[in-house]
């Protein structure tokens, strides 16, 4: 398997995104404001998810179009859009209610995402002779090497 890597820094987002999303829901629950836990939230999600989201849409999706997948990089790349939207949802809130229902949605929508990449993008790209781990790191292989 050629994306070992790739699932576990997926592990790494959800633990760490579920950490952040709790705190905001349990600031809103308990009434204290939820600037700082929603901000907190947003930087991990700058840092850590955006980039990740952007490199994974520029090199793996083009690499399933091009590989016969067209279709599967396409529906990622509808995933990668509403996520980007939420993210921004989640920014502009003016209410902790509101954070809290973002946040709730971009929680299932990032699962899903990342078990769409692991359950059916990667091991498409694995069998069409791709190296995702070498693809990643920007060192595009032809299929079949």
């Amino acid at each position: 398997m050629s994306y070992a890597a790739t699932i576990d820094r997926h592990r790494f987002i959800i633990e760490r995104f579920s950490k952040f999303r709790l705190a905001l829901i349990k600031a809103v629950e308990s009434g204290e404001d939820y600037v700082e836990p929603r901000d907190g939230l947003m930087n991990f999600l700058n840092r850590e998810v955006l980039d990740d989201l952007a490199v994974e849409q520029s090199v793996l999706y083009r690499a399933a179009a091009e590989n016969g997948e067209a279709g599967l990089g396409a529906a990622m790349t509808t995933d990668h859009r509403e996520l980007v939207m939420q993210i921004q949802r989640l920014e502009e809130a003016t209410t902790g209610l509101y954070a809290c229902m973002v946040v709730n949605a971009l929680d299932s929508l990032l699962y899903l995402r990342i078990r769409k990449e692991e359950e059916v993008l990667l091991p498409a790209l694995e069998a069409a002779g791709i190296d995702v781990h070498h693809l990643l790191k920007g060192e595009a292989l032809e299929s079949g090497e």
